[in-house]
């Protein structure tokens, strides 16, 4: 399938050292999707918790975490949830 935009749905460092889910749509325009992005990763430092991201057909699912060492990476997934998102996590 080939869709028009795809959206992001990244990990976010939180200042206490843990991490949270966001979603984040695309925008062609850059200033709005940077106003946008920014707005949320504002609201995932201030939660706590895993509350799920929305996800989709068209969601990249990736997770910046620079500060782990992994030489793999297992993620837990209901397989009774049809899912084939790619998940793209990178460490040092």
């Amino acid at each position: 399938m080939v869709y028009e935009k795809t959206n992001a749905s990244p990990t976010i460092n939180r200042p206490d050292g843990t991490f949270g889910f966001s979603y984040m749509e695309y925008d062609a325009d850059f200033e709005s999707f940077h106003l946008s992005a920014k707005k949320e990763i504002e609201r995932v430092q201030k939660s706590t918790g895993l509350q799920s991201a929305m996800s989709g057909e068209n969601v990249i699912h990736y997770s910046s975490l620079p500060w782990i060492n992994f030489s793999s990476l297992s993620h837990a997934r209901s397989f009774a949830i049809k899912d084939s998102c790619p998940k793209f996590p990178m460490g040092k």
